[in-house]
Parts: C-alpha cells; sequence; structure tokens
C-alpha cells in the first residue's frame, strides 16, 4: 500500500482532486488577475506590473516545482494564474505596435521598389556551341 507523505494512505480519487484543485484555482488567479490588472497598471504603471509579476511567476513556477506538499503546490499554482494573467495582456499591448510597424515597413518596401525587369523576361537558355 502506497504511503503519502503525511502517513496515512490515500483515499480513493485523491489524486485526482488533488489535480483538479490545483487547475481550479489556476483559473480563479486567472479570473482575479484579469479583473485587477488595468487598476493595477493605472496606479503602478505597465512597466512596474510587468517586471513585478514576471518575478511572481518565475517564483511560483520555481515553488510548484519544488513544492513539499500538494496544499503548497496547489497555493503555487493560484499564484501563476493570478501573476500570468496581468502579463499576457500587456505583453500583446506592446507587442501589437512593433507587429505593425513591421507590416508597415514591408509594405512600404514592396512599393517604392521598382518592378524587376528580369522576373517578366524568360532568359534565354545559354546553349553552347561545340568546337569543330
Amino acid at each position: 500500500m502506497r504511503v503519502w507523505r503525511t502517513g496515512l494512505p490515500p483515499r480513493p480519487g485523491q489524486p485526482v482532486r488533488r489535480r483538479l484543485a490545483a487547475a481550479r484555482d489556476a483559473v480563479a488567479g486567472t479570473v482575479v488577475g484579469r479583473a485587477a490588472t488595468d487598476r493595477l497598471v493605472r496606479r503602478f504603471g505597465a512597466g512596474a506590473v510587468v517586471r513585478t509579476a514576471a518575478l511572481s511567476v518565475a517564483g511560483a513556477l520555481a515553488g510548484m516545482a519544488a513544492a513539499p506538499s500538494w496544499p503548497f503546490a496547489v497555493l503555487a499554482a493560484g499564484v501563476v494564474g493570478l501573476r500570468a494573467s496581468v502579463l499576457a495582456p500587456l505583453c500583446l499591448a506592446y507587442a501589437a505596435p512593433a507587429a505593425l510597424a513591421v507590416l508597415v515597413l514591408a509594405a512600404a518596401r514592396h512599393v517604392t521598389q521598382p518592378p524587376s525587369t528580369a522576373a517578366q523576361e524568360p532568359a534565354a537558355p545559354s546553349v553552347v556551341q561545340p568546337k569543330s
């Protein structure tokens, strides 16, 4: 019989409930984090919020990896959900103008280059005449 760290045998279905608890806490953290993101950005600024969220996610992921018990891992999953939900929209908001700039530059380069004549005319085959 397998014994958990608590010294008690596991109950039937206990690991499944624990996995569901970790997922539930991550989702709950995501919902709460998204609800508070705009208020945090207005108060502290986007840069400070992203730095804090990135450090929190890194610490929580390390805590999940080294979790001494399931309750600690579930708590760390909630922190990951809470802070990662702040990172995603802010990173996308900063990436969108850069992607748009790349698209505009590519379109401008395409429009300003003159059409190539080599692509329009077929190349003449080069035939080498044998020496007689």
